[in-house]
């Protein structure tokens, strides 16, 4: 089970108790999957969930909101991941009603249109508009997370699909109000919500009401930061290795030309202490070599320069 799958069995795992509450619940949770359809004059539509959890939990709501006892649910399995998904069918006279009472359907003129954004006749409250997201993450969120070894081939990526554009920013409005922020994309016929910065996600899930699925992406970004932290200090490391050794090999390079052609005699005394006290000592770095010579850093670093300088004078 993927991250997106725990934090939706995590909030399937707390029923709600309020009427409207339920009825904004459904009405995100249908209008995420949900297809309309005509089929022997009547108005009907289906949608998809992923476990079968969710589907008694849907089962039970419709029966406290509507009195409806659900009849036709189907397993189809997802071709993208091969696991099963639950497919829920009302097809009947209360279709239609279900549909408008949910705020997805609207009558005009004894016409019937898809309300082009979130239901604003459901959305009485705070808790009202947290249900509905509950449920229309449930039915077409998706939330991935990097691996814990800081290896990960894929980073934070949390996303709502939804068909249409005045529908996707309403949603986006209202999680605004709640100080949750989302990026706005399109992808062909779809429209994105999505959050890719772990912390911007943890609050989406903080605000969705799933506590456990916090503690555990907060678990996760300690980990990797910590993991990360050590692998920088390891290249730090690494740098500085390579460039002590890639330093000593030029200056050892220079010495050796200066006593090939002048003979360190040729030296002023403190610089041909510290020729032969590199040439002995390739491996060390400056501040071992520097303590050897009971000087500082900064006038081995000087002498070093000067020797380099007499090498280059010599090449020319």
């Amino acid at each position: 089970m993927n991250f997106g799958e725990n934090i939706k069995e995590e909030l399937a795992s707390k029923p709600i108790k309020d009427k409207r509450q339920k009825l904004a619940f459904l009405s995100g949770l249908i209008r995420g999957s949900g297809v309309i359809f005509e089929k022997d004059d009547k108005i009907g539509f289906e949608f998809k969930v992923g476990s079968e959890k969710i589907v008694y939990l849907v089962s039970e709501y419709l029966s406290s909101v509507f009195s409806y006892d659900l009849r036709e649910v189907r397993a189809v399995q997802d071709k993208i991941n091969k696991k099963d998904k639950f497919v829920i069918t009302l097809l009947d006279d209360n279709a239609l009603e279900i549909l408008l009472a949910l705020g997805i359907l609207y009558e005009e003129k004894e016409e019937y249109y898809i309300n082009p954004t979130c239901p604003s006749s459901v959305l009485a409250d705070a808790e009202s508009e947290r249900s509905f997201i509950k449920g229309l993450f449930i039915s077409s969120g998706t939330c991935t997370l990097p691996s814990a070894n800081g290896k990960a081939k894929t980073g934070y990526h949390l996303q709502i699909s939804c068909t249409h554009n005045a529908f996707v920013s309403s949603v986006s409005d209202i999680l605004s109000k709640n100080g949750v922020r989302v990026k706005i994309s399109r992808n062909k016929d779809k429209f994105l919500l999505y959050i890719k910065s772990a912390e911007e996600i943890k609050d989406f899930i903080a605000y969705l009401g799933a506590p456990l699925s916090v503690l555990a992406i907060t678990d996760l970004i300690v980990n990797r930061d910590f993991i990360n932290d050590v692998n920088r200090r390891k290249n730090c490391d690494l740098g500085n290795v390579n460039r002590q050794l890639s330093a000593s090999y030029k200056q050892n390079e220079a010495i050796n030309l200066i006593k090939n052609k002048l003979g360190l005699d040729s030296l002023k005394p403190d610089l041909k202490i510290v020729a032969e006290a590199r040439l002995n000592n390739q491996d060390e770095s400056y501040i071992e070599l520097a303590n050897k010579l009971n000087i500082s850093k900064s006038c081995l670093n000087h002498r070093l320069r000067k020797l380099l300088e007499i090498a280059k004078e010599i090449k020319e």
